[in-house]
């Protein structure tokens, strides 16, 4: 037996992050609505429709014989198909207005764990030997040209409101979210099971595994950018004697005490959080 914590909490109006778990599995998704003014499903935004469709196909095969990657793939298409349905007859989309993921997926039996992480959805595994860190590798160097901006606009207008920088980057932004998916930009879970490829995956001997969690980007700033904790290590030890709730509730607090991003710079002042716990010595 395991014992799996599992918790979303919205950073703004609409929480675009899912958290999906079973007893020999977890998805972890961070959607993204596109870049456009036309909405195409039923849902607040089309970010959370495409994390929920996504999930629904991927726990349809999450304990197939073949490989995340190729049941992501699989799933991905399945997605894409029922996008197309939503768009038929309407403008066709580009692909920056296309909704997409982030993700972690896992999945284990009782010798080993197979894990799946891309763009900046994060594993971390607790093991015999240490702590792991499997960080989702990005959109890391262009959220971070995004926060060098916001730092320079402030430094040129002491007094600017956060929300008049955010609308200044918003450029910037679109310009990035058009690299979704290219040799040149970063890979993200989309309507293309070609990112599949980009993802990073692999397999953990399960004997040596004592703890692990999996999270969206908004639950990373309790250790890298908040003076909360040293290191993933304090994370991980914080969340098994104190619980996974409570430590979100300290990530907020940090957030809610420099809601205009002045103190610690960054793209959103709350954002969307997902996380999965999983003991495998409970």
């Amino acid at each position: 037996m395991v014992k799996i914590q599992q918790k979303t909490r919205k950073g703004s109006s609409v929480n675009e992050d899912l958290v999906w778990t079973d007893d020999g599995a977890a998805i972890v998704l961070d959607g993204a609505t596109g870049v456009s003014d036309r909405v195409y499903s039923d849902f607040e935004t089309d970010g959370k429709w495409y994390v929920q469709t996504l999930a629904e196909e991927i726990e349809k095969r999450i304990y197939d014989s073949r490989t995340l990657s190729d049941i992501i793939a699989t799933s991905i298409e399945r997605t894409a198909t029922q996008y197309d349905e939503l768009v038929w007859g309407g403008a066709e989309p580009e692909d920056h207005e296309t909704p997409s993921a982030a993700g972690v997926i896992i999945r284990w039996t009782s010798t080993e764990i197979e894990y799946f992480v891309i763009a900046d959805c994060s594993l971390i595994v607790q093991t015999g030997d240490g702590t792991l860190p499997i960080i989702g590798e990005g959109p890391r160097d262009l959220d971070q040209r995004i926060i060098d901006e916001m730092i320079a606009i402030r430094e040129q207008e002491e007094n600017i409101s956060y929300q008049e920088i955010y609308s200044r980057i918003q450029p910037i932004m679109t310009k990035h979210r058009k690299l979704k998916n290219q040799p040149n930009g970063y890979w993200v879970l989309g309507l293309n099971k070609d990112a599949v490829e980009h993802a990073q995956t692999g397999t953990i001997d399960r004997k040596n595994v004592e703890f692990l969690v999996a999270f969206t980007d908004g639950f990373e700033p309790i250790n890298t950018q908040f003076d909360a904790f040293a290191d993933w290590d304090g994370v991980m030890k914080y969340i098994q004697h104190n619980g996974l709730d409570r430590a979100i509730r300290v990530l907020r607090a940090f957030e809610n005490a420099d809601p205009e991003c002045e103190s610690y710079p960054r793209i959103h002042p709350s954002d969307d959080v997902g996380v999965a716990t999983i003991d495998f010595n409970p």
